[in-house]
Order: structure tokens, then sequence, then C-alpha cells
């Protein structure tokens, strides 16, 4: 059941120490006592990225299915230098979302953006972001 496989996604959030982390459905949708951190997805960003698979797919400008093109919504790719992935999304609780990554000169920095009012806010908070880390 769908809340068994919740169950067992706050399981494994437990075991990687995202302690700021509860599934009530397996979409990631609003759901009432549903939430995450900034910090968290981070953490769980950096962990994905470590697996070459991971890389590849969430690099992907587009992706074609069944003869369809679907374009990418992590506009970092088509937008800031080095940006490699990770996700983007949207709800009407959580608003605009981006966990993004971005790769220069062997180091990877990972940022999240939580909430932000607009698509263009939330793609400037997370150039700023990946911009000043560059610079430290």
């Amino acid at each position: 059941s769908e809340a068994a496989y919740a169950e067992r996604m706050n399981a494994a959030a437990s075991d990687l120490g995202l302690r700021n982390t509860h599934a009530v459905n397996v979409t990631g949708l609003d759901a009432e006592g549903q939430y995450s951190s900034a910090m968290d997805m981070i953490r769980l960003g950096t962990r994905l990225m470590s697996n070459p698979t991971f890389q590849l797919t969430v690099n992907r400008v587009d992706a074609v299915l069944h003869e369809l093109r679907h374009p990418t919504t992590n506009d970092l790719l088509n937008i800031y230098p080095g940006a490699d992935g990770i996700k983007s999304g949207r709800t009407t609780g959580a608003g605009w979302c981006l966990l993004g990554s971005a790769s220069r000169e062997g180091r990877r920095i990972v940022v999240a953006v939580l909430g932000a009012p607009t698509e263009a806010a939330r793609n400037q908070a997370a150039v700023s972001l990946l911009d000043w880390a560059f610079t430290q």
C-alpha cells in the first residue's frame, strides 16, 4: 500500500540521517504531515550525486518517451555554467523548489531553494547561492 511504502521511505530517510523529513505519500505532493528541510534535501542530493547513473539521468536537458520530447524543468541546466542536476518542482504548499548541483574544477556544490514565489525567483536564488559557494 502507499502508506506502507511511505513508512519504508521514512525508514530510509532515518537511515540516511534525514532528521527533518517525513513522507505521507509516495508522490511528494502536498499532504498534511509531509515535510522536508533544505539541509535534508542537500544531504540526499549529495548522496545521490555520488551515483554515476543518477548523475547521467539528472544532467539531461530532455528525455524522449513514446516518441515525445519532454524538456527538463531544471532551468539551471540551461542557464548556469557547470550545472549538472538535480530536481525542480512546484506545489501549491511548497512553492517553487529546486535542488541544484553544479561542478567546477572538480568541486561540486549542491544547493536547495524551497518556497520561492515564482520560477524566476527560484532560479535567481539558486544562481546566487551557487555563485557565492564557488567563491568560498
